[in-house]
């Protein structure tokens, strides 16, 4: 399975499983829609959590390990 397609499908599980229409996810997100419809369908570009997830591999952690740090705290953003 390409990275674009597990996320689009956690991201319409999560989405059902808040009871969340993808507008909804577009306005509390700040993307635009057409980004957010392609997610879903699973053209967008996965190139950078590829990226990521080949540095995972690379220490012997899953991609979970490897955001469960407090860096990747929301608060820690400015743009979200």
């Amino acid at each position: 399975m390409k990275m674009s397609e597990a996320i689009a499908k956690r991201t319409a599980h999560l989405l059902k499983e808040k009871n969340m229409t993808k507008y909804a996810l577009h306005k509390k997100t700040l993307m635009p829609k057409t980004t957010v419809q392609n997610i879903l369908d699973a053209t967008a570009n996965d190139t950078v959590v590829t990226n990521v997830l080949r540095i995972a591999t690379a220490f012997d952690m899953t991609l979970a390990e490897f955001f469960d740090c407090d860096l990747f705290k929301p608060e820690n953003f400015e743009n979200l």
